[in-house]
């Protein structure tokens, strides 16, 4: 599942635009953090996850059914 997690993230953030160093900003990580989640080598927190929707505009449901 993290990696569907993380193939999901990336395309998500491609999708508007968004670089790694933009999306890690957002959740006060670096970029490096956010390579690793779109790779699967790193699991996504919930409070990460919260603010990765809120940076693109999605609800938790809308970022697991898209």
């Amino acid at each position: 599942m993290q990696d569907d997690t993380g193939a999901r993230l990336r395309r998500l953030r491609e999708n508007r635009n968004m670089t790694q160093e933009t999306m890690a900003e957002v959740m006060g990580a670096n970029q490096s953090r956010v390579s690793r989640i779109e790779s699967g080598y790193a699991k996504l927190g919930v409070g990460e996850l919260t603010l990765i929707c809120q940076a693109l505009d999605l609800s938790l449901e809308e970022f697991f059914n898209s």
